[in-house]
């Protein structure tokens, strides 16, 4: 047991040790061009459509908020490529359609409450 400890132990500490590279063979870091339109996708869109669907399924008034509180910066960080009128007007609609499930839906009554 001591000698695989010691085996195990000694490996693990050599692959810790600092690894080095003759100069000549280094290589410079050459970051790649990103178009400062085309950023990262954003994940606020994802988070506005689920807090949404839980808005009109679970009828849960904080839902409904946090589906606009995500879609704003989804609105405002979408990508040129992505912003079409049917991109655009399917969220605001989705987020419209969230809303008027909680406040101008029919309630839902209770047993035995009539």
């Amino acid at each position: 047991l001591s000698l695989s400890l010691s085996y195990s132990l000694s490996l693990s500490l050599s692959l810790l040790a600092p690894m080095t590279v003759a100069p000549d063979k280094a290589v410079a870091f050459q970051a790649k061009k990103v178009d400062a339109n085309e950023g990262p996708a954003t994940i606020m869109g994802l988070l506005a459509m689920v807090s949404g669907m839980l808005a009109m399924f679970l009828k849960k008034q904080w839902c409904a908020w946090l589906c606009i509180a995500c879609t704003l910066p989804h609105l405002a960080q979408l990508r040129r490529s992505e912003m079409e009128f049917r991109q655009i007007s399917g969220t605001i609609t989705f987020l419209a359609a969230s809303f008027m499930f909680i406040y101008m839906g029919p309630t839902v009554s209770e047993p035995g409450t009539a």
